[in-house]
């Protein structure tokens, strides 16, 4: 189902620098325009911000958003950095109706502008539990257990 969604050209363009490494964030949040008609750029997270800090700091329970998330900065496999774009839809049961509906079926226009990333639909719940889940779906736990990388 299409919505009619574009996504902004400037976050094509923060989309494809992180691709190419050269925006070192750890996340680039992005939400619905105002007048729902575009996906735009939300917020940019420094590399020192993890899941646990972008729910906490930057997600409303309200309002849903795509969390493109670099996960390079923090796996660490047999001694080697690994790099992992993930695409992470937040979409809270609290979240309107027609929000719903809007941010999962424009979904697709943004696959199709990140190409090479590993999409995941993930709803993300308001609890520890959830946020482990999140963790052991990205293989962050399973791969590199607490040796995460600074």
């Amino acid at each position: 189902m299409a919505s009619g969604v574009t996504v902004q050209d400037s976050c094509i363009q923060k989309i494809n620098e992180m691709k190419r490494g050269k925006n070192p964030l750890t996340a680039l949040i992005m939400k619905l325009s105002d007048d729902n008609r575009e996906i735009v750029v939300d917020q940019e997270c420094g590399l020192d911000k993890t899941l646990e800090d972008i729910k906490r700091d930057y997600l409303k329970n309200d309002t849903p958003a795509y969390i493109l998330y670099d996960s390079y900065h923090r796996q660490k496999v047999d001694s080697m950095a690994k790099r992992k774009l993930q695409l992470i839809v937040w979409c809270p049961d609290t979240c309107k109706v027609k929000q719903k509906m809007l941010i999962a079926s424009s979904k697709d226009a943004l696959k199709k502008k990140i190409e090479g990333v590993a999409e995941k639909d993930w709803q993300w719940c308001d609890d520890e539990s959830a946020m482990e889940n999140i963790k052991e779906q990205m293989d962050l736990k399973n791969q590199c257990g607490d040796q995460l990388q600074e």
